[in-house]
């Protein structure tokens, strides 16, 4: 176990590359992964200053099907790594668990997790986005973090309290939804977390920004 907060770009994609042909529903992600490695580097980078991981932290991707943020925890930090979405094949790969989790039914549990990543998920849930929201809100210790993100185009953004479609036990992957720069700071208006980071990044050959936030959720009073 390394204990360190640079970014080991080697070490990610030799992890990453690991993994890419032993997760089914992942298949073709690698290309996905190299277009976004300047915004997954930045989420990294808030974590790594702002955070001190420990040992026994429970950290979990949500709607990720790789692990995006998280790659280097276990081998950082001696961390299991959790990572749950609606594609899912349940496994574990050395440190990282695969488990099927439906985000827009399933509760993902209370006081559960230490550190919660949802960077990949919010523009193809067609649910209600601020009920999945509280949800995942719920879920985190008091003190702990929240990574989150949000792609800016601002197809349909707005109404993200309204339910797009009637099947909700699939994924949809075109953007259901987007934000601007106004949405996105309302989505996160929340009381009781406070926000350490923020960044907008563009994303390399999509043409699209990304808004990025790292908060802790603060203890209610």
């Amino acid at each position: 176990m390394t204990r360190s907060t640079t970014i080991d770009e080697k070490l990610y994609w030799k992890i990453m590359n690991d993994l890419f042909p032993k997760v089914p529903e992942a298949r073709g992600h690698a290309k996905y992964t190299k277009a976004h490695w300047h915004r997954m580097r930045i989420g990294m980078e808030m974590m790594f200053k702002y955070i001190d991981v420990q040992p026994h932290f429970q950290v979990v991707e949500l709607g990720s099907k790789l692990p995006y943020f998280t790659a280097l925890f276990p081998e950082y930090f001696g961390i299991k790594v959790h990572l749950q979405s609606i594609e899912t094949v349940p496994q574990e790969i050395g440190s990282f668990i695969f488990e099927k989790v439906n985000m827009c039914l399933d509760d993902f549990g209370e006081n559960k997790w230490d550190i919660v990543i949802t960077t990949e998920i919010w523009e193809h849930l067609v649910c209600n986005l601020y009920d999945v929201r509280d949800r995942v809100l719920k879920s985190i210790k008091p003190g702990g973090y929240w990574l989150t993100s949000f792609p800016l185009g601002g197809k349909n953004a707005g109404n993200y309290e309204k339910i797009l479609k009637n099947n909700l036990n699939q994924l949809y992957h075109p953007h259901a939804r987007e934000f601007t720069e106004k949405t996105a700071e309302n989505f996160m208006n929340i009381p009781n977390i406070k926000i350490l980071a923020t960044e907008k990044r563009k994303i390399g050959g999509y043409g699209n920004f990304i808004r990025t936030f790292l908060a802790q959720i603060q203890p209610k009073i």
